[in-house]
């Protein structure tokens, strides 16, 4: 038979309490960081935060740099695009096909008469250089550029839909339509609303009571002005107040020109080769324009001094960090060549 054993201590022996059972879990050591291992982690945290700031900025400038550049090219880009399309029709004079032999005088261009304007239609194009400005402009213009005039005829005649009305500041061309009338007074230009009176010239049905439209005369002055953009100046007749510029382009700091000429009116370039003065500027046909586009701010990192070749010109710029690209076109007056053909 099983007994339970009997594990009550024996009379008079003292009592004795059992051992206590070990911790199924080892205790863990507990421990702080001393002085020395936090300076470490200190300073390497501090050199990494240098390192992204680093790379962080480093990357905000080169991004920096490369919006320079591409505001530069844009710029250039932009005022070769407007140019080419205004120039093109530098002497079209609508529907007139001969605009007689006189020359424009160069002396100023800012203030000439109907009349005058009238008589040197063949000179559509002129350039004015350094020491020569027209005197409208003259405080205006960046010294050492180029200054192109133009003159042309407005594409559409008075009275057109979103046609400009009829402003006596103005010159206006008038071209008869009328086959008779033509051989004898093809055209005429005067000041805008002179009336029936003036403006007398026959439509294609040749009566007496109805008048062909005249075209307004847009005559005007490309250059680079003095806070580097490049602008035309709309030029009104004597005793009117000239308009306001008009802004070609921001962020354009030279201009340079050069001229395609066709002297014996055969409507091709005779040489071959573009000159800045023609010896007559009755012979242009086309324009090379060159332009030095810049950002409107400098960068970060230094350029150089450079130099640029602007239509034969060398142009020579220090090192002050801005962004420049050079532009050149050639443009064709259209009409003026084709007009040579005839």
């Amino acid at each position: 038979m099983n007994r339970t054993p009997n594990l009550r201590p024996a009379a008079g022996a003292a009592f004795a309490p059992a051992a206590p059972m070990a911790s199924r879990w080892p205790r863990t050591q507990q421990a702080g960081l001393t002085l020395i291992e936090l300076m470490i982690a200190l300073a390497i945290g501090l050199v990494v935060t240098l390192a992204m700031s680093m790379v962080f900025l480093g990357s905000n400038s080169a991004r920096r740099e490369v919006e320079l550049s591409a505001e530069a090219i844009e710029n250039g880009r932009h005022a070769i695009d407007i140019l080419t399309r205004e120039l093109a029709q530098t002497g079209y004079y609508g529907t007139l096909a001969h605009v007689g032999s006189n020359a424009l005088p160069m002396a100023d261009v800012c203030k000439l008469t109907a009349t005058t304007i009238g008589n040197s239609l063949a000179s559509h194009a002129m350039a004015y250089l350094p020491g020569a400005y027209p005197t409208c402009i003259a405080d205006r213009v960046k010294q050492g550029t180029h200054v192109l005039y133009t003159q042309r005829a407005s594409t559409c005649a008075v009275g057109e839909v979103n046609c400009a009305a009829e402003a006596i500041s103005q010159p206006y061309l008038q071209t008869s339509e009328c086959g008779s009338e033509y051989g004898v007074t093809p055209f005429l230009v005067a000041a805008g609303q002179s009336g029936p009176g003036v403006f007398k010239l026959r439509d294609k049905a040749c009566t007496g009571a109805r008048r062909s439209a005249p075209r307004a005369l847009l005559r005007r002055l490309y250059f680079v002005n003095t806070n580097d953009e490049l602008v035309h100046q709309e030029l009104s007749l004597p005793g009117f107040a000239d308009p306001a510029p008009v802004l070609v382009s921001e962020g354009v700091e030279d201009m340079r020109l050069q001229f395609a000429v066709d002297a014996n009116g055969n409507g091709s370039v005779d040489s071959g080769e573009l000159v800045t003065t023609p010896a007559d500027w009755r012979g242009v046909i086309g324009v090379r324009v060159a332009l030095l586009a810049t950002s409107r701010q400098p960068g970060a990192s230094n350029t150089g001094a450079r130099s640029f070749d602007l239509a034969g010109n060398t142009v020579v710029r220090a090192d002050d960090r801005f962004k420049r690209r050079a532009f050149s076109t050639v443009i064709l007056f259209e009409t003026p060549a084709l007009r040579g053909q005839s």
